[in-house]
């Protein structure tokens, strides 16, 4: 499991298509973002990651964490 921030998705249309999202969570230890980082006014989310199966340039094995 890569260690990264997840995402609640609450209220955001991109949910289902962010990484954050629809990623299993670690069983022992996942961090969350404090209020979902969607902006409504402008429609984007700077953290989104798109899904292993658009390709977001990460392979599933390899090790990505945040910055």
């Amino acid at each position: 499991m890569p260690s990264l921030t997840m995402c609640e998705g609450t209220g955001c249309p991109m949910r289902d298509m962010c990484y954050r999202h629809i990623t299993t969570p670690s069983e022992y230890n996942q961090s969350y973002f404090t209020d979902v980082p969607y902006k409504e006014e402008s429609g984007e989310c700077e953290y989104k990651l798109n899904g292993w199966d658009e390709g977001c340039g990460h392979d599933q094995n390899e090790k990505y964490y945040d910055n």
